[in-house]
């Protein structure tokens, strides 16, 4: 996370975050905890949400699921991903319920580990992506995936929506994704109404929320040069050619509330 006098700022992977790190560090009242740190993970302290601003970063599902994956297939084991779909996650702090444990095993332990492996190999196969994409978001796969997403019970929550709501939600609001009594066709919406965030960075016009944020944290502009600069990213455009029009629907139907209510110029 990055903290500042009145402000934080939750790190979502795969969004510009290593740059926005770089950044902040030439402030010497800034401080930077472990990447990709957030609220609630670790007991980390809940009077951060008494700051003022309190801001995340997102980015176009769309690119953010090839962007992941690609990274991934560059850096498989560094990558949490691609461990928790190529090995058996059966640590005991992952049986969180008793009604899922055995199921879990079971997937964690009869899994095709190689099939997951061989969908990593290549970052510019889009055969590749276009498979492991369409087994990933299957809900019959999700017991294969290994971390605590595996245990939610609804069947229209992508992996994104999921990872965009821990780091932004109070732990305790999260608990409607794990119980079949609690968890309706809404629950998704409200979370996503109740995060604690006021004030969200695009990667996709990253340096324009920058400029934008820095004057309301009392923090002046630092000059952003040729070479630490980012521009708005091609690559998140001509990631679209990379995803089958199936894939665009599925990824679409399981990110809806995070399209609708960041990117609704993207419709199907």
């Amino acid at each position: 996370m990055i903290i500042g006098e009145n402000f934080f700022i939750t790190e979502f992977e795969k969004t510009g975050t290593t740059f926005l790190r770089n950044y902040f560090s030439n402030y010497k009242n800034v401080k930077i905890t472990a990447h990709h740190d957030f609220i609630n993970y670790k007991n980390q302290n809940l009077e951060l949400l008494k700051k003022r601003y309190r801001i995340t970063t997102i980015r176009n599902p769309f690119s953010w699921y090839v962007s992941l994956w690609k990274w991934s297939c560059k850096n498989n084991n560094i990558s949490p991903l691609y461990k928790n779909l190529t090995k058996s996650r059966i640590k005991i702090s992952r049986l969180k319920f008793k009604l899922l444990t055995i199921n879990y095993l079971i997937r964690q332990l009869l899994k095709n580990k190689k099939k997951w492996e061989n969908l990593f190999i290549d970052p510019n196969s889009t055969d590749n992506f276009n498979i492991w994409i369409k087994e990933f978001l299957n809900t019959d796969n999700k017991l294969e995936i290994g971390s605590d997403y595996s245990y939610t019970v609804g069947n229209d929550i992508g992996y994104m929506t999921y990872q965009f709501l821990i780091r932004n939600s109070i732990s305790t609001n999260l608990n409607a994704l794990y119980s079949r009594l609690e968890y309706n066709k809404n629950t998704i919406r409200e979370l996503l109404d109740k995060n604690f965030t006021n004030f969200v960075i695009k990667t996709e016009n990253l340096n324009t929320s920058l400029i934008e944020i820095l004057p309301k944290l009392n923090l002046k502009s630092f000059h952003l040069s040729a070479t630490n600069r980012i521009e708005a990213d091609n690559k998140d455009y001509e990631y679209l050619d990379f995803i089958s029009p199936e894939n665009k629907n599925l990824i679409y139907k399981k990110e809806f509330f995070l399209f609708k209510n960041y990117y609704p110029e993207f419709k199907f």
